[in-house]
């Protein structure tokens, strides 16, 4: 139990770190900047409040900077699929809440012309990875059959990945499609097509850095949860926005899991694991008898 804990801290770690990483890119960074301080707003609401009440959340965005709140439905499903990744860490053992969630989140920021349905998407294709369920071999035809909005999309990725067709090519295939969608399909593209290579996943997601900027960060954040911190190189670990990633990384997990209070200091040991009744009340359920299903669709 203690390793599947840590190994779970690491999913954490690897997603905020891998999507870190591609947001620091310096044409992917200024796309992203307004998004990655509402994501920051989410995290500091989810860790003080164990939830993410939209009025809190507004409270934290004005106090950061009050021009971000013009950003409340102008998001591409794109944009929201990146700025989501705390919420889905957070709720990704209750998959009827986390719908719940990514809805109401969706009904803020979320453009009216854009698709709530690959928002969706993008939170089941990486919450099916957090609770060990993903099929790779089978992934994104899995996703297209529990997806039907989205099945025509996720076949032309299949397709490209079949045909062993080249970067470009999978790109002109999409050439008609809105950019959000677009981004969403190439990020589980470049994620399915190496899944277990995180740095080869971001390389080839960062070729798209012109024709699809968000596909780098999308691309991060999936293949950091599926691989985890531990494949990231340490060398791409260096610098102190990415430890600050890291240390963030595990005072999330911290109050996701009950560790402890993260109002308690800010270090979390890698196998620092509660003791019998030492775990704080989640907030999705009392007692375990009363936990929620994970069933395999959202």
């Amino acid at each position: 139990m203690q390793q599947v804990k840590i190994f779970l801290l690491s999913r954490f770690t690897g997603g905020l770190l891998g999507s870190a990483i591609a947001a620091e890119y310096p044409h992917i960074f200024p796309l992203f900047a307004p998004w990655e301080m509402i994501q920051d707003c989410a995290i500091a609401t989810l860790l003080q409040t164990g939830k993410l009440a939209t009025q809190d959340w507004l409270k934290q965005i004005e106090k950061r900077d009050i021009c971000l709140l013009e950003k409340q439905k102008t998001a591409t499903s794109s944009e929201v699929a990146a700025m989501i990744l705390p919420l889905i860490l957070f709720f990704h053992d209750l998959p009827n809440h986390l719908k719940i969630e990514l809805t109401r989140t969706a009904s803020l920021w979320l453009h009216p012309e854009e698709s709530l349905a690959e928002i969706l998407l993008w939170g089941e294709a990486i919450a099916l990875i957090l609770r060990e369920q993903a099929n790779m071999t089978q992934f994104l035809p899995d996703l297209a059959t529990h997806h039907p909005p989205c099945a025509d999309i996720l076949n032309l990725m299949q397709e490209s990945r079949d045909r062993r067709l080249s970067l470009k090519q999978t790109v002109n295939m999409l050439s008609d499609r809105r950019p959000g969608a677009k981004e969403i399909a190439l990020a589980l593209y470049c994620f399915s097509f190496t899944p277990e290579d995180l740095p080869l996943c971001l390389h080839r997601a960062l070729q798209l850095t012109q024709q699809a900027p968000l596909t780098a960060i999308l691309t991060g954040a999936i293949a950091g949860v599926y691989n985890s911190s531990i494949s990231v190189p340490s060398s791409w670990c260096l610098s102190a926005s990415r430890q600050q990633t890291l240390q963030q990384g595990k005072l999330f997990f911290s109050a996701w899991s009950g560790c402890y209070s993260p109002n308690f200091g800010d270090r979390l040991v890698d196998n620092a694991i509660g003791g019998a009744g030492t775990l704080q009340p989640r907030k999705g359920f009392t007692t375990i008898s009363q936990r929620e299903s994970t069933s395999r669709s959202l």
